[in-house]
């Protein structure tokens, strides 16, 4: 009973590190207030941000 309980553990444990080390691809974000230089007004020619289904437990 008591190995069981540690397996199970363990493999919980591994699963919820593993989903908080999830986050959303893409650039940096500057602090709010800061001066953004060096950017010409173009957009990024990275591909559209869809929404997922884990979006909600990032932000």
């Amino acid at each position: 009973m008591g190995r069981f309980f540690y397996i199970i553990t363990g493999v919980l444990v591994c699963a919820t590190l593993s989903l908080t080390a999830c986050g959303r691809k893409g650039p940096l974000e500057a602090p709010p207030g800061a001066q953004r230089q060096g950017q010409s007004g173009q957009s990024s020619s990275g591909p559209p941000d869809r929404p997922f289904i884990l979006d909600g437990l990032v932000r």
